[in-house]
């Protein structure tokens, strides 16, 4: 089991919002997330477009954007 998994398992065991940094990632960060549905979490620093947007949404994180 990967360290992210574990981090995302503990904040759903907690109900604490992970913080996920996806860099250079996309597809993996994506396939993981949808592994552990109910996980809150915010993509922090977003910098991907709109085209990758679509899964983080659907697992209904918070996006947060770099300025």
């Amino acid at each position: 089991m990967s360290e992210f998994f574990e981090h995302l398992e503990l904040a759903k065991l907690l109900d604490k919002p992970a913080i996920v940094h996806c860099r250079d990632a996309h597809e993996d960060t994506a396939r993981i997330l949808a592994e552990h549905p109910g996980v809150r979490a915010v993509m922090h620093c977003y910098t991907m477009g709109p085209e990758e947007l679509g899964p983080y949404l659907d697992a209904g994180l918070y996006i947060s954007f770099s300025g």
